[in-house]
């Protein structure tokens, strides 16, 4: 096999983990969340109470220096992975709370996931009912490229 040829088996296998891993997260939160995911204009921000501390205050102290840079017709939808709705409400914050939309994952069946990675986060843009951008990451990978994705907004 050609050297061409293994980059391209390659390329096609990283793309296709990719399209799945979104689908995968669309299923989580649809299907064990039971939520009734909306793909108009929708940023999902998806990550485990269980992340290292120094990742999740990092994160939420994005959310919070953005937060009043969204557009209207763009919905902030928070999916927390957790052991109980108070833990989740009083690390989010009123601000967060009130400005998003919150959900829970009180069973934490995000961690039993095949697509989850521990310590990372999820990030998944939809416009126009298409996926803009998906990634994931935390403090050590991709998050420069969430910093300034939150900051397009």
């Amino acid at each position: 096999m050609s050297k061409t040829n293994c980059l391209i088996i390659i390329i096609l296998f990283s793309i296709s983990c990719s399209v799945s891993n979104e689908r995968k997260i669309e299923e989580y939160i649809i299907q064990d969340l039971d939520f009734n995911m909306k793909k108009q204009d929708n940023l999902y921000i998806v990550f485990s109470m269980n992340s290292c501390q120094d990742c999740l205050v990092r994160t939420k102290k994005i959310l919070l220096q953005n937060i009043n840079n969204y557009k209207d017709e763009t919905t902030l939808n928070i999916v927390v992975s957790g052991n109980s709705k108070r833990s989740i409400n009083l690390f989010l914050g009123q601000k967060l709370r009130q400005k998003s939309n919150i959900i829970y994952d009180l069973k934490n069946s995000l961690i039993n996931k095949s697509f989850f990675k521990n310590g990372y986060f999820y990030f998944l843009l939809y416009k126009n009912q298409n996926v803009e951008q998906f990634f994931k990451f935390n403090n050590f990978d991709n998050y420069p490229k969430f910093e300034e994705s939150m900051q397009s907004f």
